[in-house]
């Protein structure tokens, strides 16, 4: 939903909107469109986003949105009196979860916020950032200051964002063909498939853990432990390590060949008889 509350402390609530349709410049830092912005939709989306290079706002082309979101904020501002401060909170493109082209990146939200942008656009309509929280929503604590120009430059750059943006919706294809008890092998080779084109290792340590989970849910110790071993590829994790001797260890006692029963003691009636035929 493209409005949120922008609470005043020590004045009311306000509600204004943050998104707008986007023209050739990005509506957060005010670039040019150019071939430097990042393209953050497959080919043949029903959307098209970008990410500007700048500010690494993502912005949907052909969108639809109530208003511009630097002159909401402007509206907000206006709002600060001295000692007062000002609460924004707005959803965070790196931790939104659902489709990328249906529930995230939909038509009906021009522009989509990471916390570089967020604070871009802070400064830029004179409040100044002075407590910043990111989850699934960043939610931004702000003060009346001058007006800065000055490109914000801290946080993942736009490459970083498409790649952070591209990982999440691969994490969310794999648990969605995973989350049968028994995966079909068609959905095994796919997710497979996923794991080798994955840009992040970070996110492909995540889906090799994932799949490594699938297999040992089957029973299938050998395929468990070579995916752990992948994930550990990518990225070192002890928790991981350990789990992985575990499953060496269940391997080894399940291959270990049983040793060669004790044969059992001869019978006392059988030695006896023998002792009188070696009498006769």
């Amino acid at each position: 939903m493209p409005w949120r509350s922008f609470r005043i402390v020590g004045g009311s609530s306000i509600a204004v909107p943050l998104h707008v349709m986007p023209d050739p410049v990005c509506p957060i830092c005010q670039l040019p469109r150019s071939p430097a912005w990042i393209e953050l939709t497959p080919p043949g989306a029903s959307t098209r986003a970008l990410v500007c290079p700048r500010c690494t706002a993502a912005v949907t082309e052909g969108a639809r949105g109530p208003s511009d979101p630097l002159a909401s904020l402007r509206r907000a501002a206006a709002g600060v009196a001295s000692g007062q401060s000002v609460v924004i909170e707005v959803p965070n493109l790196l931790e939104r979860e659902g489709d990328l082209i249906s529930e995230i990146l939909r038509i009906d939200v021009p522009v989509h916020f990471t916390a570089r942008a967020l604070v871009t656009a802070c400064r830029r309509v004179g409040l100044l950032p002075v407590e910043l929280r990111c989850s699934q929503i960043l939610r931004v604590v702000c003060r009346a200051a001058p007006v800065s120009e000055e490109p914000i430059t801290a946080g993942p750059d736009a490459e970083a964002v498409a790649e952070i943006v591209w990982s999440n919706d691969l994490r969310r294809g794999v648990e969605l063909a995973l989350r049968s008890r028994r995966p079909s092998p068609e959905a095994l080779k796919m997710v497979s498939r996923i794991h080798r084109r994955c840009p992040s290792p970070d996110a492909r340590a995540d889906i090799a853990i994932m799949i490594a989970d699938s297999h040992e849910r089957c029973g299938s110790y050998r395929q468990a432990a070579r995916w752990l071993a992948r994930s550990l590829v990518d990225r070192q994790d002890p928790q991981v390590s350990a789990t992985l001797a575990m499953i060496h260890k269940v391997l080894a006692t399940l291959t270990a060949k049983p040793a060669p029963a004790p044969a059992p003691p001869p019978s006392p009636q059988r030695t006896k008889a023998t002792e009188l035929r070696l009498a006769c």
